[in-house]
């Protein structure tokens, strides 16, 4: 379920938990999607600002087990 307009996720293809299990090919691309959606949004919403984040973790609010998301 959304948080709100606009809200999107940028997932790797891989299922890993952490950061550290990506390997830097995989951080970057993560990256360049995660400034992708910024460009979107901002151009289709003209918002005053964004959250871009992250929940590592079940205690954390991750969703999804074992899958790191944007």
């Amino acid at each position: 379920y959304p948080y709100n307009s606009g809200h999107v996720m940028v997932v790797p293809r891989r299922h890993v938990a952490r950061l550290a299990d990506l390997d830097d090919g995989e951080l970057a691309e993560m990256g360049r999607l995660t400034r992708l959606a910024e460009r979107a949004l901002t151009e289709a919403y003209r918002p005053q600002g964004l959250n871009v984040g992250m929940n590592l973790g079940k205690s954390a609010g991750a969703g999804v087990a074992d899958h790191l998301h944007t």
